[in-house]
């Protein structure tokens, strides 16, 4: 099944186009890969894949489980973004698919705020969340929402997690 998510809705990553010339996808073997920010056409989710298209169709998969983070370079500037992860033990979503009630376990001891955003593959904001974490699984209801796949952001005060699921 091909899961397409526009990664816009994740990353802004458009929105930073007057900001930075550069997007490397930092992976766990140590590569990095680099993308010119006006070449590119449009970044998606593919099944497990991100895929980068540039201005002239040509495509560029790299698997999600291999990117370790994201950096945004500004010219002679260089912006980490690394509490921004793809997939992280940090959090775990279940039951997965999940019907009416989706959990998320944080794996972290300190009381925070916590925002959880949930989009849909169109990049849709189908529900938002803030709520306090104090060491428990968050349950979050979603059976208002339309059975698919979606994306969900969880932002602690100091981090953002991104997980997917898929409601049946």
């Amino acid at each position: 099944m091909k899961i397409k998510v526009v990664i816009s809705t994740l990353f802004f990553c458009f929105h930073f186009q007057c900001f930075c010339q550069n997007i490397i996808f930092n992976q766990n073997d140590g590569l990095e890969t680099t993308f010119n920010v006006s070449n590119i056409s449009k970044i998606t989710f593919l099944e497990d894949y991100l895929v980068v298209t540039d201005m002239i169709g040509i495509q560029l998969q790299l698997l999600l489980s291999d990117i370790q983070y994201i950096d945004f370079e500004e010219g002679d500037t260089f912006t980490n973004i690394d509490n921004l992860y793809i997939k992280s033990n940090i959090v775990k979503l279940y039951p997965i698919p999940a019907s009416d009630v989706l959990n998320i376990h944080i794996d972290q001891s300190e009381q925070s705020k916590i925002d959880i955003l949930i989009f849909s593959i169109n990049g849709e904001l189908v529900s938002q969340n803030q709520t306090i974490f104090n060491g428990l699984d968050v349950n979050i209801n979603i059976s208002t929402i339309h059975k698919g796949n979606y994306v969900c952001i969880i932002s602690t005060n100091t981090k953002k997690y991104i997980a997917k699921f898929q409601k049946i």
